[in-house]
């Protein structure tokens, strides 16, 4: 009994050996090992026979790249006797990730042990196993160390759960657009250019781009098709990453932070979905037809006296211990993809520039002319090495706006 690192599928060791019913149907040169040791030593495999209780043949092995069956009881012909109907169980440990097996002899007489004071009634019986609703302190102190060890792509997998091959896929563009003047802020997203399923709203949230990215990928997940995989480009990587990330971390910290309460809805829908989502960065400096189209709408819908207004409302519901997880035979996927790093990449200062075409003056030059290529050249520099595009037009002004001058004649000598 036990983990044996072998897929048998639905083979037997001998024709005479019950028949069985599985999840797993893959044998590998593991399993043709131990199906020739059962073999050779008159040993007969119960998983997946008449004597597993509930769902015959389970998977009992949960790892990232899918479940399998690899842990068995095996037994000797003369112990069939002694074994009832159901008399096998699978049992899902939360703090496991292999399922527990259980066995339960019925024996007549007495059974021979090394000492006196042994007795049968010391046994955990197997209902202890089945009917366990509560969780021991053994299982809250393991659950919580696994938490600690788990690097942040396996909670995010336990987190939103596994995807399987969707029916279609559907791509849309977000964006946001504000008004700190009005305190009016809208987002919209759109499938194509010209398409009705296109949409925009406008909210109170003027200081909150990213507030309004999440509701709009919120809207998004709302009216998709919890099976076709979702391809969704924005201009927020900070959304982005918010979401790929770090949901499993504000999760365990109560949703504590900025917009806390449309992450989790995000959270919710995204953990009922059975396809994949991407989030993908829209660089808008480089736009396209639809990039141009859902900030144009978004944009419309912020001074358009029509538009319709978003009211937010809170959910009222906790999130699973686990997210989705797929059926039988269905193939495994991660859930949410996205192609940025977990951390963006540190700017680093110092960019070079070719300078064959400011060295065709010398310092004779006529006019200062190679002083002022020289002035232009570490202007050039300065604004390739800007960290942000907030710096990069502070250099702009710092160098059209006009300069503030000292009075040459003062009011007391006019």
């Amino acid at each position: 009994m036990g983990d044996l690192n072998a897929r048998i599928g639905d083979q037997t060791a001998a024709v005479h050996h019950p028949q069985r019913l599985v999840s797993d149907h893959l044998v590998d040169t593991r399993g043709r090992w131990l199906l020739n040791f059962c073999r050779m030593s008159n040993l007969v495999v119960l998983n997946g026979t008449l004597y597993e209780a509930g769902s015959i043949g389970a998977f009992t092995s949960f790892q990232p790249q899918g479940q399998t069956t690899i842990d068995y009881i095996l037994a000797s012909p003369p112990v069939l006797s002694h074994l009832s109907p159901a008399a096998m169980s699978v049992v899902h440990m939360d703090w496991s990730d292999h399922d527990l097996l259980a066995l339960h002899l019925a024996i007549a007489h007495p059974v021979q042990t090394d000492s006196d004071d042994d007795d049968l009634s010391r046994l955990i019986p197997v209902d202890h196993f089945r009917q366990r609703t509560h969780k021991s302190s053994l299982d809250l102190t393991v659950n919580g160390l696994l938490h600690l060890a788990a690097n942040p792509a396996e909670m995010l997998n336990h987190f939103y759960g596994h995807a399987t091959a969707p029916s279609n896929i559907a791509s849309w563009y977000v964006a946001a657009s504000s008004d700190h003047a009005s305190q009016r802020a809208s987002f919209a997203a759109v499938l194509r250019p010209c398409s009705p399923a296109n949409f925009a709203h406008t909210t109170t949230h003027a200081n909150g781009m990213d507030r309004n990215i999440l509701l709009a990928i919120s809207v998004i997940l709302k009216t998709t098709p919890v099976d076709c995989k979702l391809v969704v480009y924005t201009s927020s990587q900070s959304v982005i990453r918010l979401i790929c990330f770090d949901a499993a971390n504000r999760a365990a910290n109560s949703w504590v932070g900025a917009n806390g309460d449309v992450l989790k809805r995000v959270c919710v829908r995204i953990q009922k979905r059975t396809a994949q989502l991407g989030l993908y960065y829209l660089n808008k400096h480089r736009p396209n037809e639809h990039c141009k189209a859902v900030f144009s709408l978004a944009r419309q819908a912020l001074h358009s006296p029509f538009a319709s207004s978003f009211l937010f409302h809170p959910l009222e519901v906790s999130l699973p211990s686990r997210g989705w997880s797929p059926p039988i035979d269905c193939p495994s996927l991660r859930k949410v993809l996205t192609s940025l790093p977990e951390f963006p990449e540190p700017h680093i200062p110092g960019t070079h520039i070719s300078t064959h075409m400011f060295s065709i003056d010398d310092a004779n030059s006529h006019r200062g002319r190679h002083k002022e290529r020289l002035a232009q050249l570490e202007n050039l520099r300065h604004l390739l090495d800007a960290p942000s595009l907030k710096s990069w037009w502070d250099l702009i002004r710092t160098w059209t706006d006009a300069k503030p001058r000292s009075v040459e004649v003062t009011g007391m000598q006019l």
